[in-house]
């Protein structure tokens, strides 16, 4: 059995308005939005890699302020642990930066809730919207 897969989230707040990006075609969740972030690198902590992420997503400078602690998700026979880190921005427009996203967009929680996301996304919305967990 191959170790879990490490992914830091970015969970940016910014004047009432959450940070997602659409993934690029051809990709696994292709045209599905999500919080930026991908796999940690070598001993990055969750932190450090939601804010390189980030950077190399939508070249958005931010910085990480608080753990929202971590989720599993098992994926085409993957286990994946997901580390959900709030930031802040520090400066610079968001923009696309990377093939990986095709677009990116500042969307209030009601827009947040009605987008197409990965399945394990209804458990962080719960939890950074102070939603009541799922029975």
């Amino acid at each position: 059995m191959h170790a879990p897969v490490n992914i830091a989230l970015a969970i940016i707040r910014h004047r009432d308005r959450w940070l997602v990006g659409r993934r690029s075609p051809g990709r696994p969740y292709s045209g599905y939005w999500e919080f930026p972030g991908g796999r940690m690198e070598g001993a990055e902590s969750p932190a450090q890699a939601a804010v390189r992420e980030t950077h190399e997503e939508t070249g958005l400078a931010v910085s990480a302020i608080g753990d929202l602690g971590s989720l599993r998700s098992r994926h085409a026979g993957h286990e994946f642990v997901l580390h959900l880190v709030a930031c802040e921005v520090m400066g610079n427009e968001a923009t696309t930066a990377s093939p990986a996203v095709e677009e990116i967009a500042w969307v209030t929680a009601e827009e947040l809730r009605a987008l197409r996301m990965p399945p394990i996304n209804g458990d962080i919305l719960r939890r950074i919207l102070g939603e009541p967990e799922s029975a």
